[in-house]
């Protein structure tokens, strides 16, 4: 039944994922939005996985008009930009920053959760990774959220060392996109859940 489904959950919240069986779950959403609330508590055990690995660093282009050249020539642009030439150039110049589409998808998450009404708790178990988070990707700005997940949707982390990013990075395009049919439904269908409980017997 749904009332003994809701209770394991909270004990598999509780056990598995350290978090206390206070914590008040809506019980008038359905299965598929019981899911996705689920969701939400999973992401500060997945955030500091991730983050154990430092921040994510990725390559990142950025348009500069300078007079020292430190990249590839755009032409075009710099006709433009520069006509009469006064000294300065356009180029293009690729470096790794941590003010990536990764870190914006992580971001964009902590903000939407931070409005849920037990997002404060959640987060408070991770302040440091998160604090980390908002410093290195400066201003937040929610109207940019559907481009966010329009880059990580594109470009999946695939890489086996950054496994644990490449996990966060599902579970923030489920929470963003909010899309409950994703989980336990078509080819993803739910059937239960399984975990390792072997130390439950110990205990």
């Amino acid at each position: 039944s749904n009332h003994t489904e809701d209770h394991f959950f909270r004990y598999l919240l509780a056990r598995v994922f350290g978090l206390p069986n206070i914590v008040d779950l809506n019980t008038d959403l359905d299965h598929d939005g019981q899911v996705f609330e689920y969701l939400i508590f999973l992401f500060p055990r997945f955030l500091k996985q991730a983050m154990r690995k430092g921040l994510y660093k990725q390559y990142v282009t950025y348009q500069r008009n300078e007079a020292t050249i430190r990249g590839t020539i755009d032409i075009a642009r710099h006709i433009k930009e520069n006509t009469p030439f006064t000294g300065k150039v356009e180029f293009n110049e690729r470096q790794f920053s941590f003010d990536n589409a990764m870190m914006q998808l992580v971001r964009h998450t902590i903000e939407v959760i931070s409005l849920k009404p037990n997002g404060k708790f959640l987060l408070a178990q991770v302040k440091d990774d998160v604090r980390l988070v908002r410093e290195v990707t400066g201003p937040y700005r929610a109207y940019e959220r559907r481009r966010v997940i329009n880059q990580n949707t594109k470009r999946l982390i695939r890489h086996a060392y950054f496994r644990e990013y490449a996990s966060l990075q599902k579970l923030c395009l489920l929470i963003l996109q909010q899309r409950k049919h994703f989980v336990g439904s078509g080819k993803r269908e739910i059937y239960g859940v399984l975990f390792d409980g072997a130390w439950l017997w110990e205990e």
